[in-house]
C-alpha cells in the first residue's frame, strides 16, 4: 500500500471531548493499529504515537486500508522524526536529515563527555551543586538559537510599553 504522510499539528484538548474509538487495522503480523477518519484529525492529534519507539508522531500515514473507499490516519505508519524509515524521504530530504542526524550523533556525544567529566570530578559533598552544574551545562549544550531568542523574548519588556496606558 502506497502511504501519503502528512505532518501534523496538536489540537488543544477540550474537556468536553467525548471522541469515539478509532477503527482498528490487523497488519500481515496480526498486530493492531488504530485508524481514524481523515474529519478526527483533533482526536487523532492526541492519541497518535510512533509506531516504533512510542513518542509522539511527527509523521501519520494517510491511506485507506479497509478498501471502503474512505481515507483515514493510519497508527500503523505514523512515525516521529527519528523513527521514519529513511527510505520515505525524497533525495533533497535526505540531504537535511543525514545533517540532522549527525548533529543528533554529536550532542549525545558532547551529553556523554559532560557526564563524564562532571562524574570524574564528583564528591559526595558537593554532589548537589554539581548535579545542578551539569544539568546547566547540558542545558547550554542543547539550547537553539530559538530557544534562546524565545529565552530572552520573555525576558525582555516590548519596546514602547512603558506601562503607562492613556485614556
Amino acid at each position: 500500500m502506497k502511504v501519503n504522510y502528512r505532518v501534523w499539528k496538536q489540537y488543544p484538548l477540550s474537556l468536553e471531548s467525548h471522541w469515539p474509538e478509532p477503527k482498528q487495522w490487523r497488519d500481515e503480523e496480526g498486530k493492531s493499529w488504530p485508524c481514524w477518519p481523515i474529519g478526527s484529525e483533533a482526536q487523532m492529534s492526541w492519541e497518535v504515537r510512533c509506531r516504533d519507539c512510542g513518542k509522539w508522531a511527527h509523521w501519520i500515514g494517510v491511506g485507506s486500508p479497509f478498501g471502503d473507499g474512505e481515507q483515514y490516519f493510519l497508527g500503523a505508519d505514523s512515525f516521529c522524526y527519528w523513527c521514519r524509515p529513511r527510505t520515505t524521504f525524497s533525495a533533497e530530504e535526505l540531504r537535511i536529515v543525514s545533517r540532522e542526524d549527525w548533529a543528533r550523533k554529536e550532542t549525545v556525544e558532547e551529553l556523554i563527555r559532560i557526564i563524564l567529566k562532571g562524574y570524574e570530578n564528583r564528591s559526595s559533598r558537593n554532589l548537589p551543586k554539581r548535579l545542578q552544574k551539569l544539568v546547566s551545562d547540558i542545558r547550554e549544550a542543547t539550547e537553539t538559537s530559538e530557544d534562546r531568542l524565545a529565552m530572552y523574548a520573555m525576558l525582555t519588556p516590548s519596546r514602547g510599553s512603558t506601562g503607562v496606558t492613556s485614556e
